[in-house]
């Protein structure tokens, strides 16, 4: 992967662990300014010393839960943004709050509530909070992530999946709302099975070994935040075949 990422300006969500993670350690690796958004500080630190370590762009530590976030936290973060580094180019949405799995008239009404106000609302604040900055951006991308049932609602998902099935229409209004912006995109990746605390808490009985790396899936999500995928938007990408098929 050639470093199109150089200078840009991106926040992770998530980032303390998971793809989130990886995706920060990536896209610094690429030359990217990255924010690591999450809501535990010792692990956004540790994702931090392994950017500073690789002598990657020096990341900055945003500590928010977005299932608590309100307007005034995201204006803040707006401002703080914008005097410390003049833009934003990118925002990769890894948050997600899981619950167990199960019949509908079995799941508690707070946790669906917990569940939608971090994976949905959450993922819908950040974006609005952070608009401004990415619409005067030459170039920006936004990106969601969600568990790949998620795309098909499958029973028993319950409000784990419907939430990340909300996260789709979510993408797909933005994109069509702010289709005429060819400067900004938004834009859906469905990594399918791969080896992560969330699939760990999704799938209990899988041995983890047999899973698919999650570093084998990296280069689509450079490509779709970098500017070689400007202009395209309101995509759904599917990975599950693409370690067998890149």
């Amino acid at each position: 992967m050639a470093l199109s990422l150089n200078k840009k300006n991106i926040l992770v969500t998530g980032a303390g662990s998971g793809l989130g993670q990886l995706l920060a350690v990536t896209y610094a690796k690429e030359g990217a300014q990255v924010l690591l958004l999450g809501r535990n500080q010792d692990k956004l630190n540790q994702t931090y010393d392994t950017i500073v370590s690789h002598g990657y762009p020096t990341p900055i530590i945003v500590p928010l839960d977005l299932q608590k976030t309100n307007e005034s936290q995201l204006h803040e973060l707006s401002l703080m943004i914008s005097n410390e580094l003049g833009g934003l180019n990118g925002i990769v949405h890894c948050a997600s709050r899981f619950m167990p799995l199960g019949s509908l008239s079995s799941q508690p009404v707070e946790q669906w509530k917990e569940v939608f106000n971090c994976n949905v609302m959450g993922a819908f604040a950040l974006t609005k909070g952070l608009f401004s900055l990415l619409d005067n951006a030459s170039d920006a991308s936004v990106l969601f992530t969600i568990e790949h049932h998620g795309l098909t609602l499958p029973p028993f998902w319950g409000g784990f999946g419907l939430s990340q099935h909300t996260v789709v229409g979510l993408m797909q209004l933005f994109a069509r709302e702010y289709q005429n912006r060819h400067h900004l995109r938004f834009n859906l990746i469905a990594p399918g099975p791969i080896a992560t605390p969330m699939r760990i808490r999704t799938h209990p009985g899988e041995i983890h070994q047999h899973q698919r790396m999650p570093e084998n899936i990296l280069e689509p999500f450079v490509y779709w935040m970098s500017e070689e995928s400007k202009g395209k938007t309101g995509n759904i990408i599917e990975l599950s075949n693409y370690a067998e098929t890149a």
